[in-house]
């Protein structure tokens, strides 16, 4: 950061900034975006076996799988998308084993606001996330509850790799299926959000020279990010981009 820009901001956070917070308060609530990072509709992101497998099936993302096979595409099961019924193999109402364990992966590069899994299984089903045991339903009776009823994961996922891995039993006899889908919401990154003059998502102190540029030479700055927003440093919400923008930006930054 350069000396002009620690000297602008810095003045900022020594004034009053009731004004800049009441209206940041209202300005910046985050734009979010579903999205889905898993499902059953993916069947080669899949794999599953129909005998017992060792331990760490459900925990471990090292897990040997050479004995595992990507399963078969059932049918839809009346269930909107994302959700589509597989099994180890067999037809749906067929010669499929009645036990089979399902693992699939996905990935964050960042913590979302929210992320939620439905699935179930005709019959039975337990689930887990990283090791961590989200649902169990023994009832012999089929769950078709998705996508009503989903189960907060949020605790148990990280940024990386996760794994999801299900334990299926079609203990009725008859059809068998599993169902699934992982969906998250993110921030999304839209054009003028206040404060973000590198337009990266993300308001950091590497906001602050381009702010500072925008305030003394908006056309320079246009110049530099011109994928940016100039909008971006109205932190009054005035239309204008002059030093009664800088206590808002401050508070941004405090708030980031």
């Amino acid at each position: 950061m350069n000396p002009l820009s620690t000297h602008f901001v810095c003045c900022a956070l020594r004034c009053g900034m009731t004004a800049a917070c009441a209206w940041l308060a209202t300005s910046q609530t985050p734009v979010l975006g579903q999205t889905t990072l898993l499902s059953s509709t993916e069947v080669n992101r899949w794999l599953a076996i129909s005998s017992l497998p060792a331990e760490g099936w459900n925990d471990d993302l090292g897990h040997d799988t050479s004995g595992w096979i990507v399963p078969q595409a059932t049918l839809n099961c009346g269930l909107p998308s994302p959700y589509l019924c597989i099994w180890h193999s067999g037809d749906i109402c067929g010669s499929g084993p009645p036990l089979v364990w399902f693992r699939a992966t996905f990935d964050l590069t960042t913590m979302p606001e929210s992320i939620s899994l439905c699935a179930g299984v005709d019959d039975d089903i337990d689930v887990h996330v990283n090791g961590q045991l989200v649902l169990s339903d023994h009832n012999c009776v089929s769950n078709t509850a998705c996508p009503a009823s989903t189960i907060d994961i949020l605790p148990y996922v990280v940024v990386g790799t996760n794994l999801v891995a299900i334990a299926g039993d079609d203990c009725a006899g008859g059809c068998y299926a599993m169902w699934s889908a992982v969906q998250a919401t993110f921030p999304i990154c839209v054009p003028g959000m206040p404060a973000d003059m590198d337009c990266n998502c993300a308001v950091d102190l590497d906001d602050v020279a381009p702010f500072v540029l925008a305030l003394i030479s908006p056309a320079a700055y246009q110049a530099q990010f011109p994928k940016c927003d100039l909008q971006s440093a109205d932190m009054n919400n005035d239309a204008l981009h002059d030093g009664a923008d800088v206590q808002g930006f401050a508070v941004a930054l405090t708030q980031s």
